[in-house]
């Protein structure tokens, strides 16, 4: 059985098909809202997701994507994603661990990469953070959208930034649908 992925904010390169490269039968659909970056679904997820994508994904990929989006519109937005995964389908979500760049700020660390982690490149009309988490708030908004968290920690990642590579934490909550009702 072939697993469908749904990479959204996929950007120009599916991180998606990397990240789940041990599943031998996947076909792996980009989703994002910039045309430049030529995804099989071109579409805003600030807006709801066309009805033929509903229930249709295995796992529902996110890396991140949430922060680039306006705080009053992260549930309705998270929500709006969410309805592409199929029951006990998951959820990968993937942001900047918010609480670790306020700890580099407190140890006294601060540099263009903490800089980035809470602003975003800044590179590109899409490339500004417009909220952030740390994993408890993450966990909650995850919660709240009715998902039931399986996993969720933080890891370690590399930000290139002016010519130089940064070691990092994001945060990771992979999380099921589980629906009683599997027709909602």
């Amino acid at each position: 059985m072939t697993v469908r992925i749904l990479d959204v904010g996929c950007g120009s390169d599916s991180v998606a098909a990397k990240v789940f490269d041990w599943i031998e039968d996947k076909e792996v659909v980009r989703l994002d809202g910039n045309p430049d970056n030529n995804p099989e679904i071109l579409h805003d997820i600030t807006e709801p997701l066309p009805p033929e994508l509903h229930n249709s994904f295995d796992i529902v990929y996110m890396s991140h994507v949430l922060e680039h989006i306006d705080r009053v519109k992260v549930i309705d937005t998270f929500r709006y994603v969410i309805s592409a995964v199929k029951n006990l389908g998951e959820v990968w979500v993937i942001v900047p661990a918010l609480e670790w760049a306020a700890n580099e700020i407190i140890q006294k660390r601060d540099g263009i990469h903490v800089q980035g982690m809470i602003f975003g490149g800044q590179n590109a009309p899409l490339d500004y953070h417009r909220c952030g988490f740390t994993l408890f708030a993450l966990r909650q908004l995850v919660e709240i959208c009715g998902l039931l968290v399986r996993k969720a920690y933080q890891s370690p990642f590399t930000i290139s930034m002016e010519n130089r590579e940064w070691n990092c934490i994001q945060n990771v909550i992979v999380a099921i649908r589980y629906d009683n009702d599997p027709q909602v």
